[in-house]
Parts: C-alpha cells; sequence; structure tokens
C-alpha cells in the first residue's frame, strides 16, 4: 500500500501488482476447495461408506456368512461315481436324453446333490432303446446319492424333526414314526448318548416311510422303493433260494433272509437292516 492525495485528503492506495497477487491467491484457495470436494466425493466417501456397510470380518477359524458350505466327503464320493457317457455313444440316444446326460454332466462339476439325483430320476423314466444298457448303472447312481442326501445333507425329504417331551427315548419315536433305532442314531450323529435324552431336545427321524424290496432272481439283483419311488439297487450273492412270494420284514430282517436263502453284503446287509422297519414288504420274484 501506499498514500496519496486524493478526492478526500490522504487516502491509502493499493499497488495494481498486489491487487493482482491477492486476486491470485484467492483463486487458488478456490481450486483447492473444488479439488477436496472432488477428492471426498469419489474416492474417500465410497470408501468409508463401503467400510460402514460391509459386515464383520468372520472370527478366527470361521467361515465367511456367504461362502457356501463345502460338499462333505461322502457326498463328494457319490457325485465322483456319477460315470461320464462317452461323446461318441452319445449320438444314438434320443434328444431328450441327450439334454438330460448333458444335464447330469454339470450337475456332478457343480456337485449339485439334488439336481443330479433328480437329472438320474428322469433318465430312468426314458424310454427304454434309449437307457436299457445305461439303467443298471443309472440305478446304481441313484442308489448311493439317495442314500447320501438322507444320511448326509440334512434333507427333510423323508425326515422330520421332533421335539422331546417328558417321558419319550430315541427308540420310541423310532416306532412311533415307523422307522428304525438305527436310523434315527445315524440321522443324529451329533447325539453320542441316546439312554438320557434332554427334553425340549430336538430329534430327527425317518417320517412313516414306506418301504418295499423286491429280489429279482433272474437279476440278480433287490429293489427298494419309498413311497413309490425307486431309493435303491442291491445285488444278491449267490442264488436266491425262495421261490416267488410275499413276505412280511420281522424285527430282524436277517433272519427272514436266512430263511428264504437270500444273501447281501455285510455292508448291504447291514444298510437294508438300518433302513427296513418291522412289517416292510419282501417280495421275490422269478424275473
Amino acid at each position: 500500500m501506499g498514500l496519496a492525495r486524493g478526492k478526500y485528503g490522504v487516502e491509502y492506495v493499493v499497488h495494481p501488482e498486489k491487487k493482482v497477487s491477492h486476486a491470485f491467491g484467492w483463486t487458488m484457495a478456490a481450486v483447492l476447495a473444488v479439488a477436496m470436494v472432488s477428492f471426498c466425493a469419489t474416492v474417500a466417501y465410497p470408501r468409508i461408506r463401503d467400510s460402514l456397510a460391509a459386515p464383520p470380518p468372520p472370527a478366527s477359524g470361521e467361515e465367511p456368512a456367504d461362502s457356501e458350505p463345502e460338499t462333505p466327503p461322502a457326498a463328494e464320493s457319490a457325485l465322483a461315481g456319477i460315470d461320464p457317457v462317452d461323446p461318441g455313444d452319445m449320438k444314438r440316444r434320443g434328444s431328450k436324453t441327450k439334454a438330460l446326460l448333458m444335464r447330469l454332466a454339470e450337475a456332478k462339476k457343480k456337485r449339485d446333490l439334488e439336481m443330479a439325483v433328480s437329472t438320474l430320476e428322469q433318465l430312468r423314466a426314458q424310454p427304454a432303446k434309449d437307457i436299457a444298457d445305461l439303467d443298471g448303472r443309472f440305478a446304481r447312481e441313484l442308489g448311493n446319492l439317495n442314500v447320501e442326501l438322507l444320511f448326509g445333507r440334512r434333507s427333510e425329504r423323508w425326515v422330520t424333526a421332533v421335539e422331546l417331551k417328558r417321558g419319550d427315548t430315541a427308540s420310541r419315536l423310532a416306532y412311533e414314526h415307523g422307522s428304525t433305532f438305527a436310523s434315527l442314531k445315524k440321522l443324529n450323529p451329533e447325539i453320542r448318548q441316546f439312554d438320557n435324552l434332554a427334553v425340549g431336545m430336538k430329534i430327527r427321524v425317518m417320517d412313516h416311510p414306506h418301504f418295499t424290496l423286491v429280489v429279482h432272481k433272474a437279476g440278480g439283483f433287490a429293489d427298494l422303493s419309498l413311497n413309490g419311488k425307486f431309493f435303491k439297487r442291491y445285488a444278491t450273492a449267490g442264488e436266491v433260494g425262495s421261490g416267488e412270494g410275499n413276505f412280511e420284514a420281522p424285527a430282524k430282517l436277517r433272519t427272514l433272509f436266512a430263511e428264504k436263502g437270500i444273501s447281501f453284503s455285510a455292508d448291504d446287509l447291514s444298510e437294508l437292516e438300518t433302513l427296513i422297519p418291522m412289517r416292510t414288504p419282501v417280495l421275490v420274484s422269478d424275473l
């Protein structure tokens, strides 16, 4: 600034170069303010917003909430048992069968147990000319998946959860639901002691399953159905001694098999005894 005579006497006069400097400072301040606002709007605010919206990190040893559960080893084994169909062999199949075979391969790749089961059921319903040579394989694969679906994946397809009341026992619940104590134990692997269960505890039990076992003498196998649908196929060991007939499963299934000359492997016999309750129809066919 300087002094000069003006209209009203001595006045302060701002030098022009100072004016320019002052205006330049205000311009730079405005530019910086705009840049800061832009940074906050485009970078800082979204980061802060996202950090507030994101769920807390999982505790040590826990899976993230949105992660898919791992496929149990037994399910992996059952799905791995699905054999691929040779591409050259696909040409002679009908269009519907081809589409289902591709869907089955996709289900195996996705490790989707439910999808694989439904696809195999549809494949077995195709015309015999398309799947006759593959039906035995489909029956084996479907049976393995059904067992895994029942006991390994907490399926509600054939199972119900019952809350224990005073006086209830595991054996009584199994009997009242038309099932077996062995299957109830297998459905509740987390329970180690079944002798002293607490009131209010929830127990999983098969819900009045209607099994039927048909032994095919000529075919060398037995088909087990559940609620009117195919469940699993078991190979018989050696010739069946009994003639055709309709029988009823006793309390000890192996007693009936011994009387009728029906033999299974040790593992298959154990599984059948786990699944089949008393009074289950057992049919022997010459076919």
